[in-house]
């Protein structure tokens, strides 16, 4: 893989605001230019990834906020996608300061989230809220669903791994924005 500056984040919750309670955080190193397949990413699995779940009773006790409605969601969701409710939980500062490492270790400058509103905005108040510097500037925020749009009618990308683990969710999310860079750079 060519040296990147990209990454996506994908992060599962239990809430939409800002404020949400983040069960785990999944980054996966990208180029947009090119084009990821299933080979190349086993092969660069550990390389380009990073995943945790977080402590949720520090972030209870941080006032991250839980909603009803996404608590009654993730009952519906897989038994793979709810495992993350029993992995073992990591120390949310211990996370956000090695995620800061591979970040900066990966020359990242511009994060993907998917929606403008959610993965990026709710890292950037995890991060106040434990008063961890956040690894990049507001000008690195980019948005998956955007690009989507803009590339219009675009191919199935079959989806990577268990829907709703945000490691897997975030490499499915570059794919997505890998093929819709094809679309534009075409058009």
């Amino acid at each position: 893989m060519a040296q990147s500056n990209e990454a996506v984040c994908d992060l599962e919750t239990l809430d939409t605001d800002p404020t949400a309670l983040v069960l785990s955080i999944g980054f996966w190193v990208f180029s947009p230019n090119e084009v990821d397949t299933p080979s190349s990413i086993e092969r660069d699995l550990s390389e380009r990834s990073f995943y945790a779940v977080l402590d949720v009773s520090e972030q209870i006790a941080a006032h991250r906020t839980v909603s009803e409605s996404t608590s009654d969601w993730w009952l519906k969701q897989s038994a793979a996608a709810r495992k993350i409710f029993t992995d073992p939980q990591q120390p949310v500062v211990e996370v956000l300061k090695r995620l800061n490492r591979f970040l900066k270790e990966h020359h990242v400058e511009f994060i993907w989230g998917n929606g403008a509103a959610f993965d990026n905005a709710i890292l950037r108040d995890l991060y106040s809220t434990f008063d961890v510097p956040y690894p990049i500037k507001y000008t690195g925020d980019m948005c998956v669903r955007t690009i989507k749009r803009l590339a219009g009618d675009m191919p199935k990308i079959p989806k990577y791994g268990t829907p709703h683990n945000a490691l897997h969710d975030a490499i499915y999310e570059s794919r997505v924005v890998q093929s819709a860079y094809q679309i534009l750079r075409n058009d």
